[in-house]
């Protein structure tokens, strides 16, 4: 079985127009080139560590029964934008001259890759069939809560195996209503009973 790879990268064109995006406007503190690429080295450590023998892409294959074809890039900025899966970007400072920490890295990264495996139709047509029910079951829900059940349950059960499941705390600090919501959806129905409903649907032979 092949594995994946997170290749974290050095986002120049992006960072480059968000920092003077930043200066035309006075938008105040922006990290500097220099500060980007040291916490990029600083990342790619902590990842290697994390990831040692592949271990996160191992879990987030055992949990869902999903696998994805290809390498992962992880862009790496100033700030300016929100971390995002599609594309795979992250900023070292939500805002202003806090860093994200170790553990907000951490969470953030693995989040951001549990999403590329959900969202994996082009290889597996079933995962279409899931979301369609997510956003049937869920009606009532906002999409964003809706597209963070499953990244929740699955983030619950990978934190908890690499950490010690008091530890989740410490990990999992979204202030955004709508994940507030999800999480505790997840609290409420059990991230492994969501993950079972993930996967008694997206690895069915005949849907």
């Amino acid at each position: 079985m092949t594995i994946a790879k997170l290749h974290l990268k050095y986002a120049y064109p992006l960072d480059v127009t968000r920092r003077q995006l930043w200066s035309d406007r006075n938008y105040g503190y922006y990290p500097s080139i220099e500060e980007v690429e040291n916490k990029i080295d600083e990342w790619k450590k902590i990842w290697s560590e994390i990831n040692k023998d592949d271990k996160v892409f191992k879990l987030i294959i055992k949990i869902t029964g999903v696998n994805i074809p290809r390498d992962l890039e992880l862009y790496v900025f100033g700030t300016g934008l929100h971390p995002m899966s599609e594309p795979l970007i992250m900023p070292i400072s939500e805002n202003g001259e806090k860093k994200f920490t170790d553990d907000e890295f951490i969470a953030i990264v693995i989040h951001e890759i549990i999403h590329r495996f959900t969202d994996e139709i082009e290889n597996n047509s079933n995962i279409k069939k899931y979301w369609d029910i997510i956003r049937t079951e869920y009606v009532n829900e906002s999409r964003l809560t809706q597209d963070h059940i499953i990244i929740y349950a699955v983030l619950t059960i990978i934190l908890s195996a690499l950490f010690n499941r008091d530890r989740l705390k410490d990990f999992i600090t979204e202030e955004h209503p709508d994940y507030k919501r999800a999480i505790a959806i997840v609290t409420e129905k059990g991230a492994e009973n969501l993950v079972k409903q993930f996967r008694d649907i997206v690895l069915r032979i005949n849907l």
